[in-house]
């Protein structure tokens, strides 16, 4: 006598392994889901649509963050503006999402996380004709650095590289302690951090 699973599977075997492999498609979501919003508070929010927003991004997005461009304005104008290298750097572990980008490896403690906010806080007060601290246009509620009065600019006074951030600089995520920063490629080549998506 056979069993109804292998009657099912002789009477309908398209259906069947449609349905093993949606079942494994959906397995694997999950746990991307999951692993999406165990990462913490970021700009987009921890639910279905904000990891499905992120997935769609997946498919504009840079996959190799690496190579060389071609934008020589990005580059500092001598060496002695240019990051010094940085010997022993090793590239922390990163999930592979489009956003958030966090590490989840090398987590910073609490206090050198205080000590990063006050950091920047002290680097607007130092500059505080060109700089001013504000909350990130690109993470959410999280303290961030940006070009002071760069909402009042002018199309052509603002700076390519700048638009797309809204006049953000720096930015540190709460969860890890990493931050994201804009730096020429050449201070980047010299270790002083890496290039995203």
């Amino acid at each position: 006598m056979t069993s109804r699973i292998q009657t099912a599977i002789n009477e309908r075997p398209l259906f069947v392994v449609a349905g093993t492999i949606g079942l494994v498609f959906a397995t694997i979501a999950y746990h991307d889901y999951r692993h999406y919003c165990s990462l913490g508070p970021h700009g987009l929010p921890p639910t279905f649509w904000g990891w499905y927003t992120q997935l769609k991004m997946t498919r504009i997005a840079r996959k190799d963050v690496t190579d060389p461009t071609t934008k020589e304005h990005f580059l500092p104008q001598d060496a002695a503006r240019a990051l010094k290298w940085r010997p022993g750097n090793k590239a922390p572990q990163i999930p592979n999402f489009v956003a958030p980008q966090r590490q989840t490896s090398d987590i910073d403690s609490e206090e050198m996380k205080q000590a990063m906010y006050a950091r920047l806080d002290s680097l607007v007060a130092s500059h505080s004709s060109a700089l001013h601290t504000q909350k990130s246009v690109l993470e959410g509620p999280v303290p961030a650095v940006g070009i002071k009065g760069f909402a009042s600019l002018s199309g052509a006074e603002r700076p390519g590289v700048y638009r797309s951030t809204q006049g953000e600089i720096i930015h540190i995520h709460p969860p890890d302690g990493s931050t994201h920063l804009i730096m020429s490629l050449a201070d980047q080549k010299r270790g002083g951090g890496g290039a995203i998506g």
